[in-house]
């Protein structure tokens, strides 16, 4: 927080007329107890602070600089100062400058303006009016453009990533065989059989080693991690600005979908490349260079682009976008059992919840989704293994069902289950937890940063 003062070099034996707590103040004041989410990591400007109570409470809701600027001396805004230093609230800085200008610039950058109670005075007024029509201006201007970035927390992209990443290095054997599961139709040499999941396990690890089980590994972890990490960001990025930043505000289902569904379409954008990539390595089950074997991720973007061009870096886009469904689905459900499972415990639906909690809820979900979206993932599968030579999805879905029937669909289901509902499981309870620790790492950075520069100031 920083008192600010227009003028300085006399003093009050007692406290002024305004330093009284008016029922302007009181409202304003309860309006902000009550309103926490609209100041919360925002720069607020209390103008005409009085005796202060508003700020307080802007500082007390984890608004991220909280600006005391009144017409009188700053003895008594640094009573004001000290009050919030004795209770423990966010501190600051107290530049004692003379400063003429009593309510700031109107391109300061500040959030939020508060001000109640001062339009007692004529002279006041003419001062306020022309200045706050100016700030409105201004603020309109800014907002249309640049708004929805008040939004964007780069925290859940790093959250994201961090989950994506650990499940991925723990799972992506399980990862391999199903997808070597999922392309095998029978009619294809080379392709292997395995005979179940501990079979196809035995069988890699005995033909193709340790390294074997971890072929693909690297576009994995780049796909999942910033796929994961791109979900989360623009999935909380989109919530968010429906909730109008207002965390504790439930959507429903409709809207929990919509943001899902927006948020997987951007992200299959932009890593479905990375997706072909890691796919084809992982069905690479031959040591003997080829045309078609890649020496890693970086390589098979290379000749993947040098000889199918953009569409063979998009092969299995558009079952993917139907894939969308499948994060939409499992985002919905999530959302849903944590927001009704918080209002049943008389709890704000953003509450944090256990780890076991998280696990039973992500597990829940995943399941749910995976069963009803499985399909598409066999499909895409196929388009993207260049073993297979398929006209484009419909010709994909005919052929699958012509010889393999409904069966052909749910092929790898099992080992995509057993991969998938504990990836899940760690990716979530993973994410909650880092992006918990780095958004309340991120409220208490700048009250750190204004405490050194109040001790400074105060010596």
């Amino acid at each position: 927080m920083t008192a600010n003062s227009a003028d300085e070099g006399h003093g009050f034996d007692a406290d002024p007329f305004w330093g009284f707590y008016w029922p302007g103040g009181q409202a304003l004041t309860r309006f902000i107890l009550d309103n926490g989410h609209l100041f919360e990591g925002r720069r607020v400007l209390d103008v005409g602070c009085g005796c202060g109570a508003s700020s307080i409470a802007a500082s007390r809701v984890a608004a991220s600089q909280v600006v005391a600027n009144d017409i009188d001396h700053g003895k008594y805004l640094h009573n004001i100062a000290q009050l919030m230093l004795i209770d423990g609230s966010q501190t600051f800085q107290l530049p004692w400058k003379r400063r003429r200008n009593r309510i700031g610039d109107v391109n300061d950058c500040y959030d939020v303006v508060l001000i109640g109670d001062l339009f007692y005075d004529t002279e006041i007024a003419d001062l306020l009016l022309p200045w706050l029509a100016a700030l409105t201006k201004t603020a309109r201007k800014t907002e249309g453009k640049f708004a929805w970035l008040a939004h964007v927390k780069y925290e859940h992209l790093m959250a994201g990533v961090s989950g994506g990443v650990t499940s991925t290095l723990l799972l992506h054997p399980l990862d391999l065989i199903k997808i070597r599961f999922a392309v095998n139709d029978g009619r294809t040499a080379a392709v292997p059989q395995y005979r179940g999941l501990t079979g196809a396990f035995l069988t890699i690890f005995r033909q193709e080693g340790f390294r074997g089980l971890y072929k693909g590994v690297t576009p994995n972890i780049w796909g999942s991690g910033s796929a994961w990490g791109f979900y989360f960001l623009f999935y909380n990025t989109i919530k968010t600005w429906i909730q109008d930043g207002n965390s504790a505000q439930p959507l429903g289902p409709a809207l929990h979908m919509l943001a899902a569904a927006e948020a997987g379409v951007l992200t299959l954008a932009m890593t479905n490349p990375i997706w072909v990539v890691k796919t084809r390595l992982c069905l690479q089950c031959s040591e003997r260079p080829s045309a078609h074997s890649y020496a890693g991720m970086v390589d098979g973007l290379k000749k993947i682009y040098r000889t199918e061009g953009v569409r063979g870096l998009y092969s299995g886009f558009v079952p993917g976008m139907l894939g969308v469904s499948h994060g939409a689905l499992q985002f919905m459900t999530y959302e849903e059992m944590k927001n009704r499972y918080n209002q049943n415990r008389k709890r704000p639906i953003d509450a944090k919840l256990t780890t076991v909690e998280y696990l039973t809820f992500a597990a829940v979900s995943k399941l749910i989704a995976a069963a009803a979206t499985y399909p598409y993932q066999v499909i895409r599968a196929r388009l993207q293994d260049h073993n297979h030579r398929y006209k484009g999805t419909w010709d994909c879905v005919k052929l699958t069902w012509r010889y393999e029937s409904w069966r052909g669909f749910y092929k790898g289901l099992g080992p995509n289950l057993l991969r998938v509902t504990p990836a899940t499981m760690v990716t979530f309870v993973t994410y909650e937890n880092v992006s918990r620790y780095l958004l309340d790492l991120g409220k208490v950075a700048p009250s750190a940063t204004s405490s050194s520069s109040s001790s400074a100031s105060s010596k």
